[in-house]
């Protein structure tokens, strides 16, 4: 298993112009990619879209933390995503080099995201553009290599991209959700 770069495999490889990304348990609702693709076409400084990431059975939203509490009506600007399920442009993903490979897995999308805004792209959220996903089950608690690729991975990514207090206020509040995870 080599986590996450196993779709930089894929990323180098691609040959369309976008480049649609799914886990192993999402799908796109039928019309989904039609309309990212569509908005992709209309706007050329877009470089990433970030779906709204919906459990099939309860219909209740993902991860609010990286997708708009409101979804709205219309394409909003946005600052990250979530890896279950967003389009890329093909040329921006393999410019940026994929995911880090040293992550292996989770929190793997926020330095893609900073790498977008970086080359001059924007990152949209798109209500229309649904992804439904299984919710992980956390009846058993979460895992230790849950909670330490994701401090370890914020805390290399903020490292590189903050600077100042917001570095310290990402490392605390990721030491907190840590421990109150594994508690």
């Amino acid at each position: 298993n080599i986590g996450i770069d196993a779709l930089n495999t894929v990323f180098r490889a691609a040959t369309g112009k976008y480049i649609l990304v799914l886990d192993d348990d999402s799908w796109p609702e039928p019309g989904s990619v039609t309309r990212a693709v569509a908005r992709f076409e209309e706007k050329p400084d877009l470089g990433l879209i970030a779906g709204d990431i919906i459990e099939p059975k309860s219909h209740k939203r993902w991860d609010l933390a990286y997708l708009p509490l409101d979804p709205g009506r219309g394409p909003q600007p946005w600052f990250c995503f979530l890896g279950c399920g967003f389009l890329v442009r093909t040329r921006l993903m393999q410019e940026i080099g994929g995911y880090p490979e040293r992550f292996f897995l989770y929190a793997n999308e926020a330095p893609v995201a900073a790498e977008v805004f970086l080359r001059g792209f924007e990152l949209e959220f798109l209500p229309d553009v649904r992804v439904f996903h299984k919710m992980p089950s956390r009846q058993k608690g979460y895992s230790h290599l849950h909670v330490f690729y994701g401090l370890r991975n914020d805390l290399q990514t903020a490292w590189r991209y903050f600077h100042g207090w917001r570095y310290y206020d990402i490392l605390y509040g990721r030491l907190v959700t840590g421990f109150v995870l594994l508690a």
